[in-house]
């Protein structure tokens, strides 16, 4: 009777022992392919991070070289002596005969000079495909391409000027680039592109089977102010 007694006990040790191993085992291994995981992820979201800022930052020189392709057009500069002179003429297409450079091919969506300053104020001309037309300064477009004329009016390397939360009648945000295309000590001309929010988002959220991101997965543009770039 006592070595069955000692059996059960020797048995009820060896169960406890072999569970509490099992247990201890089951835990460690948890815990490790869970920091495994982890750091898959993290590694994964750090690549996809890297891989977008390339794309963004090819992109947005993409646009400087173009720019700076416009701002060399002959037509355009003497449209831009033109308006800083003041010698703007109704037949102002027959003025400039050569061809006037498709912007939109080149990625931009809208094309602006900006002269000044006069009297401490600039004035703002917006292309209409044969011409630049004045506009008026009372619109969130004509302070957001004031920042762009501060930027660059000494200089003459691109600049951008960050997002700015359009008027009512905007559909998007505003994003500039601007370049001085003509000037002196005393007045110059910007020229100033349009650059579509959409290109950003397409970047963005460009869906590939390579990004890892699978089907719920997104990624975001997100600036310095901690507010999104993209949608």
């Amino acid at each position: 009777m006592f070595g069955r007694s000692l059996n059960k006990k020797l048995m009820a040790l060896f169960f406890a022992v072999g569970v509490g191993a099992l247990s201890a085992t089951g835990i460690y291994t948890y815990y490790r392919a869970k920091n495994a995981l982890l750091r898959r992820t993290l590694d994964q979201l750090t690549s996809i991070r890297v891989i977008k800022k390339d794309e963004i930052a090819l992109f947005l020189n993409g646009r400087v070289r173009n720019i700076t392709l416009l701002a060399q057009n002959n037509n355009l500069q003497n449209m831009a002596l033109d308006l800083l002179n003041d010698h703007i003429s109704p037949a102002g297409k027959n003025r400039y005969p050569g061809r006037y450079p498709d912007y939109t091919l080149l990625g931009f969506n809208n094309m602006y000079l900006i002269t000044g300053p006069e009297d401490d104020k600039i004035r703002l001309f917006k292309f209409n495909g044969s011409g630049f037309v004045k506009m008026s300064a009372d619109s969130a477009l004509f302070r957001q391409l004031s920042k762009l004329f501060k930027t660059v009016e000494t200089t003459d390397e691109p600049s951008f000027v960050d997002y700015s939360s359009s008027s009512p009648k905007e559909k998007e945000p505003l994003f500039f680039i601007g370049k001085r295309i003509v000037g002196n000590d005393k007045r110059t001309a910007i020229l100033a592109l349009q650059i579509p929010i959409q290109d950003i988002n397409d970047i963005m959220l460009h869906d590939s089977p390579e990004n890892g991101l699978g089907k719920s997965g997104e990624a975001y543009l997100v600036g310095n102010d901690y507010l999104m770039r993209s949608n």
